[in-house]
């Protein structure tokens, strides 16, 4: 199912549960760690995401939602 999140609340909490398992490791391989809870995000790099989709098994169906 094709989704994205949007968040739009200072204080907002997700937990999520994914399957299969190894997920996790795309979003290692893709994210940035924050050094500080303040610090400004990095840019969206959507070609870096698409790249590396496949060997993770993943399919990306677009660039998140902006506000």
């Amino acid at each position: 199912m094709p989704h994205s999140y949007l968040v739009r609340s200072e204080t907002a909490r997700l937990a999520v549960a994914f399957t299969p398992s190894r997920v996790e490791e795309w979003f290692s391989a893709n994210g940035t760690p924050a050094t500080r809870l303040d610090d400004v995000a990095p840019a969206f790099d959507i070609g870096n995401i698409l790249a590396s989709a496949e060997s993770f098994r993943v399919s990306v169906a677009g660039p998140p939602p902006t506000a």
